[in-house]
């Protein structure tokens, strides 16, 4: 089964961006995805099935802004592309 026009979009912009800190936040942003959308596909390409092309960090945590411009800290997991 090929992998849908966004599934492809998804692992295009981590190509893109090697190196660089992403979440699934992050590419989901950029794309005009909901973090929801990103999370099956990077779940497929960091697989077997999809020829584990991404990988993702153990969670670590880090601080970010709320809705309401104040920072809290969560935890993210950031993805790279591996190739």
């Amino acid at each position: 089964m090929a992998a849908s026009e966004n599934t492809q979009k998804v692992l295009e912009y981590c190509k893109e961006h090697v190196g660089d800190m992403i979440t699934q936040e992050t590419i989901a942003e950029a794309l005009g995805l909901t973090p929801k959308q990103v999370n099956p596909m990077v779940t497929y390409w960091a697989t077997a099935r999809g020829g584990n092309l991404l990988q993702r960090s153990e969670p670590v945590e880090t601080t970010v802004m709320d809705a309401e411009g104040k920072p809290t800290t969560k935890k993210v997991r950031y993805i790279s592309y591996v190739g």
